[in-house]
């Protein structure tokens, strides 16, 4: 009897554990540039961390309505969404975001 519950415990476990995230949960380090009038400038390393539903960033911890993968043609997107306001990374692989506007473009690579 005892060897059925520790069977039917693990199998909702394992069930549990994949039917929740969005595979992105992790810690990562930033690398970018910035392009101003002709010159390349790098920006500061900054350490990034990706909970099931919050975002942490030098201290600071932010909680999210729903943290989801989201397909737009042939790239995906990593969306963060609160009251109704969604911020979008673009998912350039299983290990690196990244989010840009105008001449900046910031990486976030997962630290392993």
């Amino acid at each position: 009897m005892k060897t059925i519950k520790l069977i039917t415990a693990s199998a909702l476990t394992a069930f549990l554990a994949a039917c929740g995230g969005h595979g992105f949960e992790g810690d990562y380090e930033s690398s970018g540039k910035m392009n101003s009038g002709g010159m390349v400038l790098s920006i500061p390393k900054q350490k990034l961390t990706i909970g099931e539903n919050f975002m942490e960033n030098n201290g600071q911890r932010e909680i999210f309505d729903e943290i989801f993968v989201r397909e737009s043609g042939d790239i995906e997107y990593l969306v963060l969404s609160k009251d109704e306001q969604e911020v979008s990374l673009k998912i350039i692989d299983d290990s690196t975001l990244a989010i840009g506007a105008g001449s900046v473009e910031i990486k976030y690579s997962r630290m392993d």
